[in-house]
């Protein structure tokens, strides 16, 4: 689980990387499609699928209900979950770091 969870994230940073230096070879008019930044509410969705926590979700959860159960496990970036956020390194570092539960681990958990 830990494993998965890990490549989830690396994934999710070099996509964003990959997409912001596709998005500069294109043309004005595709740069806004290419290198759209990752949300909150994206990184909520993917980390309540890897961490299993879709099953104390209904079927269609809301973003709130994701927000919810991912902090009644710990789990939220510094400012809270926002919903218009865009997700940096130090947010994505420290939701890792406490779905890991590792943050006895980490000098510096903020």
């Amino acid at each position: 689980m830990k494993k998965i969870l890990v490549f989830l994230m690396v994934g999710l940073m070099m996509a964003s990387t990959v997409a912001m230096a596709q998005g500069k070879k294109k043309d004005s008019s595709d740069k806004a499609q290419a290198s759209q930044p990752v949300t909150h509410p994206q990184l909520a969705e993917l980390l309540v699928k890897a961490l299993g926590l879709m099953r104390f979700l209904p079927t269609a959860p809301s973003t709130q209900q994701m927000f919810d159960v991912l902090m009644q496990n710990g789990i939220s970036p510094q400012g809270g979950w926002l919903l218009d956020a865009v997700v940096t390194k130090a947010d994505l570092s420290r939701v890792v770091v406490q779905a890991l539960r590792k943050e006895d681990q980490v000098e510096n958990p903020n």
